[in-house]
């Protein structure tokens, strides 16, 4: 995993935030998964039911 603010390499995945840089790795998370969420959904929507 890498650092979304100064790209360096983290080995431990439970950390919270970057040993470097001091940014918050919860937050790169967390909006990926929304993006991911928001990319499922507009697909879903284009089905049609009948």
């Amino acid at each position: 995993m890498e650092c979304p603010d100064c790209g360096i390499t983290i080995n431990n995945v439970n950390q919270n935030f970057c040993e470097t840089c001091g940014f918050e790795l919860n937050i790169a998370v967390k909006e990926s998964n929304e993006q991911i969420k928001k990319e499922k959904s507009k697909r879903i929507s284009h089905r049609r039911c009948c």
